[in-house]
């Protein structure tokens, strides 16, 4: 009975094999931790739920708690109930600590859901702080948690969405997780953000898993040195084009670690070595390298599958890269902005790029929508950017300072007719004119629209409504849940577009659709990467799908896009493993073009010398992937 799965055929999900993998290996790992590392779309939240379900009849765990982004808790607890069968309850730090201390672990079992924000501990917390005069519901939460730590598991497994926001060993989402492991039987942890294996971030998020294992980060950086070759003889098993002889000279190589060279599983491997006739056998090399993967280092505490591995039917995307040229008054609005920006920045001696740049996005998403936000009410905290969008590391991203907002509403006010660029807005135009076109011929499809900014969704939707192209919107602080308005919107013969903010580029599902527009681009080539993945997923039924950039000509966004992205083919593919030092190549950038005020020629200079730096990035790309995980 011990081969069994239990959580096969039982679920209500379609049937992938990879999806059995992380399961399989955390059955058989000698720790209670595990991070799924899976590319996007391929299924986190389905294996983190065949793991639930299987150790539920395995070991009758009852108690399941699920920490993840505020904007996916409706997400998980659907997901929950309809595949899973599984009710789980959202909840805050009060409720949850009410509940673990009066759950006793009988009946049908409890789960619960909470956000980062809501649980994790404050900044001033810690055993030994001083204890505030009142305790707030999360400093209590953390007590309540650090005195059970030496008791037997008062959870079975917790389970952590977007691990990656607790990568930094500084911040409270980090500390979180370290109380809660102590007090459970099972961690969890999902992510399909790459993490840059020369820095501390994997090793962080590892030494939540497994503390006695990744002790040492100088132990684990020789842990990856190992790996080396044992990964790079894994991938020439798989690849029919490499012959008996190279992969004995890999295997050979392992053999020379001092490392393995007393492994028992690679002497059985060299005592019946590869012949040219085995390898000739598709069965035989899956087989080979099969066992290869479970002589991995980190192959315990990580499962990292990629849609190349896995041979599944690939999906083509068809990207459509469209300048839009700036009409007078359009580029009469920006190069205010631009300028108010820069000399704002240089009066104050700021240095935070994004800070600055900021503005200047505002514009190039739509100049009417922010030029009205601005014009209304003097300032952009809640109109215009997303309430809960959160960076990489679960920070909410910084609003342009007050008193900038400020003189920007000002000069707006003094120098822009709103109405008039409503009524020659360039961006819009394009987008009606080719929706409707693509419409004449696929009358039954829908388009996904996506934005950065608020401001820029409601005026979406207000302008296609007029124009007889009904469309719903989709962002944070909205009483429906996300999943409520994505089914609606999928089940509606009416509504031809869905508008979002961030608040979807994670954790839905918009398969059904397969054409997708960037209103306008973030630079951060994750966050591009997560919207496309909405529709790049499991489930897409179509062979193709459509992706439409669009971008004012001669701005910034221009020279990042067709100097960088189009160059790095962003949006063509998935970048692996370089995508993380992508990002952070990027964000270098994004803080030295607004650093100080720079001419068109200065901002071109520094990103050609980006660019040729990320050139290397990708010559290096097989470097980089023979550092993977597995």
């Amino acid at each position: 009975m011990a081969n069994l799965v239990y959580a096969m055929g039982i679920t209500d999900t379609d049937f992938y094999p990879h999806q059995y993998r992380p399961l399989l290996t955390l059955l058989d790992s000698p720790t209670n931790g595990l991070l799924i590392a899976d590319e996007v779309g391929l299924g986190k939240t389905i294996e983190a739920g065949l793991i639930w379900t299987e150790f539920r009849a395995r070991f009758d765990m009852r108690c399941l708690v699920v920490i993840c982004p505020a904007m996916l808790r409706e997400k998980w607890r659907d997901e929950l109930r309809n595949r899973f069968g599984v009710v789980a309850r959202i909840v805050d730090a009060k409720d949850f600590q009410d509940e673990l201390a009066n759950s006793d672990h009988s009946g049908d079992g409890k789960a619960w859901i909470l956000s980062y924000q809501a649980a994790r501990p404050p900044k001033e917390w810690s055993p030994t702080a001083k204890k505030p005069v009142r305790l707030s519901t999360r400093w209590q939460l953390a007590d309540y948690l650090h005195s059970n730590a030496d008791s037997e598991p008062i959870i079975d497994m917790v389970i952590f969405d977007e691990a990656h926001y607790m990568r930094n060993t500084e911040t409270a989402s980090w500390q979180l997780a370290d109380l809660l492991r102590d007090v459970s039987a099972y961690q969890l942890m999902l992510s399909a953000t790459p993490i840059n294996l020369k820095n501390e971030d994997l090793f962080n998020l590892l030494r939540l898993l497994d503390p006695d294992h990744f002790s040492s980060l100088d132990d684990f950086q020789r842990m990856i040195e190992a790996n080396k070759p044992l990964v790079e003889a894994r991938d020439a098993v798989l690849n029919k084009s490499v012959g008996v002889d190279a992969i004995l000279s890999r295997l050979d190589a392992i053999a020379l670690h001092k490392t393995f060279s007393e492994s028992l599983q690679l002497k059985a491997i060299l005592d019946d070595p590869p012949t040219e006739a085995r390898l000739s056998k598709d069965s035989y090399r899956a087989e080979l390298a099969d066992l290869l993967e479970k002589m991995n280092l980190l192959g315990h505490a990580v499962t990292r599958t990629r849609k190349r591995d896995i041979h599944l039917r690939r999906i083509v995307r068809k990207v459509r890269r469209e300048p839009v040229t700036m009409n007078e008054l359009e580029r009469k609005i920006y190069e205010a902005v631009t300028e108010t920006t820069r000399e704002y920045a240089w009066s104050q001696g700021i240095s935070d790029g994004f800070l600055l740049a900021m503005p200047q996005r505002q514009v190039t998403s739509c100049p009417a929508a922010i030029a009205s936000a601005w014009h209304e009410h003097g300032q952009a905290a809640e109109e215009l950017l997303e309430d809960s969008l959160e960076s990489i590391d679960g920070e909410e991203d910084t609003l342009p300072e007050a008193p900038l907002r400020d003189i920007l509403s000002r000069v707006v006010a003094s120098s822009i007719d709103v109405a008039e660029l409503e009524r020659n807005d360039s961006k819009f135009s394009r987008l009606i004119s080719v929706s409707r076109e693509y419409f004449s011929t696929h009358d039954s499809e829908k388009i996904i629209v996506f934005t950065t900014f608020r401001a820029t969704a409601a005026y979406l939707k207000r302008r296609l409504d007029k124009e007889g192209l009904p469309s719903m919107i989709l962002w944070g602080g909205e009483t429906d849940t996300k999943q409520d308005v994505i089914d609606r919107f999928r089940d509606s013969t009416k509504h031809r577009f869905l508008i979002s903010t961030e608040v979807a580029a994670e954790g839905v599902d918009l398969q059904f659709c397969r054409v997708l527009v960037n209103y306008d681009l973030p630079w951060n080539p994750t966050r591009i990467e997560q919207r496309i993945g909405r529709i790049d997923r499991l489930g897409q039924k179509s062979e193709l799908i459509h992706i439409w950039n669009l971008y004012f000509a001669n701005t910034i966004d221009e020279r990042i896009v067709t100097r960088l992205f189009d160059r790095l083919k962003i949006f063509e593919e998935a970048l692996g493993e370089a995508e993380a030092i992508v990002g952070d190549a990027i964000r270098k950038l994004e803080a030295e073009l607004l650093i100080r005020p720079l001419t068109a020629e200065e901002e071109e200079a520094q990103i050609a010398q980006t660019a040729k730096a990320l050139e290397v990035v990708r010559v290096q790309r097989e470097e980089l992937r023979e550092m993977r995980l597995i």
